[in-house]
């Protein structure tokens, strides 16, 4: 799969959080049979979102992040991109930009989006590890 590299002799493996993740399931907003169109609208809708955000705080968005994490003599190395970095707020928040087809009104996103909430954990505890600071974290539904 694209995204993935295994070293043996460093027994590290480099992965995408989205290949991470997808290890686990199909993240629910490509599940079911969703037509060409209304993802289209619904990528439209997250990169409009995003710019207006970025625009309107002057902050960055697509902000490629890197986590490793070493286990039983393995490394991991994680890579991604958060939606919105806002680095002017003490501690910084991580906006992770959702539009899945089929959310609940007022879905909770540790029950029915656990992958989410996973992608978003990630982000934050890549951006403390270069940072140095914890940061807040925020799932925004679209």
């Amino acid at each position: 799969m694209i995204g993935k590299r295994y070293d043996r002799p460093t027994q590290s493996l480099s992965i995408a959080i989205r290949d991470l993740i997808a290890l686990g399931a199909l993240p629910e907003s490509l599940a079911g049979d969703d037509a060409w169109l209304d993802l289209q609208l619904r990528n439209r809708a997250h990169g409009r979102y995003q710019s207006c955000y970025c625009e309107q705080h002057e902050v960055e968005g697509e902000v490629p992040v890197y986590l490793e994490l070493e286990r039983s003599g393995h490394t991991l190395r994680i890579s991604g991109r958060i939606d919105i970095l806002d680095d002017r707020l003490e501690p910084p928040l991580v906006i992770e930009v959702k539009t899945a087809a089929s959310l609940a009104r007022d879905p909770d996103p540790i029950a029915d989006h656990p992958a989410h909430v996973l992608q978003l954990a990630y982000y934050c505890r890549a951006i403390e590890a270069e940072t140095g600071t914890r940061p807040s974290g925020r799932l925004v539904y679209l």
